[in-house]
């Protein structure tokens, strides 16, 4: 007998919400899916899309700081002519 984690992953919650009978045949069972292919495309395509988050993030950070060093910027400008 297995030992299982009394922690659920998420992915195990969704398949059963979505089809008790899938989860049964997945998890109860141990029948495996026969899609791999397509998980596979589909892992890839969140891993590219969580990078691409990252870096539009950082994108988006980087253009606060701008924005925050050109207002000191114009406001020691106008102190020095003032």
């Amino acid at each position: 007998m297995t030992h299982r984690s009394s922690i659920v992953p998420a992915s195990e919650v969704a398949s059963f919400v979505y089809c008790p009978e899938q989860w049964r045949l997945q998890h109860g069972l141990g029948n495996d899916s026969e899609n791999l292919a397509a998980i596979d495309r589909g892992e890839a395509f969140h891993v590219e899309t969580a990078r691409l988050e990252v870096g539009t993030r950082k994108a988006s950070r980087l253009g606060l700081l701008l924005v925050v060093l050109a207002a000191i910027l114009l406001l020691v400008g106008f102190l020095i002519r003032g």
